[in-house]
């Protein structure tokens, strides 16, 4: 079965923070050896394609020289790894459906509409409660090898990012000609959402109805920390005019 959203099905966002505390800090200190490797993005990596996971797949939607944007979609039961990203902050975004979100210590219910900040070194699981679990992963800096993993139900523990990949039901992810540097998907697998750049401007006087999330892009958004703003039926986002945002909708 498919999970689907409409506009009238949204809820006023919470927000989750979390950042590393001892137990994280010990259980890095027991994985990373001389042996770990400590990868790094390159130029030269292919990350165009759908990623299959064994918990459902992923998909890159965005990528500039300092963002990084993920659609996952988790099946019912399947969850990620406990897993930590050393360098970088994650944000997952609840498109659809409902979760419980772990960390080494303590848990917290997620619906559509909640936004999760992961600080660096925060150890980290998701699981789906629902047909299909719909997130955006929003990292920034940009680096999807950054990844040690403590625990999985997949025999992935102390492994490094999958490699198998599919091209089933994508669009393509393309250049954004005006833009250096930067691709873009249009929809998400399957179709379910849709990605826009847009200017912050044309967001405060054009609102559409099926608009979930406004995530800020590009170096002065990462420099100045300008976070991920929900978007709300009836109520103006508190965007920057000059400042371009990718507009996550629902289809």
């Amino acid at each position: 079965m498919t999970t689907t959203i409409t506009a009238d099905e949204r809820v006023e966002p919470s927000h989750i923070t979390i950042t590393a505390k001892a137990a994280d800090f010990a259980a890095i200190r027991d994985l990373v050896t001389d042996e770990t490797p400590i990868q790094h993005e390159s130029a030269n990596d292919d990350l165009s394609q759908v990623v299959v996971k064994p918990w459902g797949h992923e998909s890159r939607v965005y990528a500039d020289p300092v963002f990084d944007l993920w659609h996952l979609c988790i099946r019912n039961g399947a969850e990620t790894s406990m897993h930590a990203h050393l360098r970088k902050t994650t944000q997952l975004l609840c498109l659809a459906g409902t979760a419980k979100f772990e960390t080494l210590s303590g848990s917290f219910d997620v619906t559509a509409g909640t936004v999760m900040t992961i600080g660096p070194g925060a150890f980290h699981r998701t699981r789906s409660t629902s047909s299909e679990l719909h997130l955006i992963e929003v990292e920034h800096p940009r680096n999807k090898f950054d990844l040690i993993r403590l625990g999985d139900r997949y025999d992935r523990s102390k492994t490094t990012y999958e490699s198998s990949v599919t091209s089933a039901g994508e669009s393509k992810l393309k250049p954004v000609r005006q833009v250096p540097h930067t691709h873009l998907r249009r929809t998400s697998t399957a179709g379910m959402f849709e990605f826009t750049l847009r200017t912050g401007m044309d967001i405060f006087y054009t609102p559409r109805p099926a608009e979930l999330f406004y995530v800020p892009t590009g170096y002065e958004a990462f420099i100045s920390g300008h976070p991920v703003l929900s978007a709300q039926p009836g109520v103006k986002t508190p965007v920057f005019t000059d400042q371009t945002y990718l507009a996550i909708s629902a289809q």
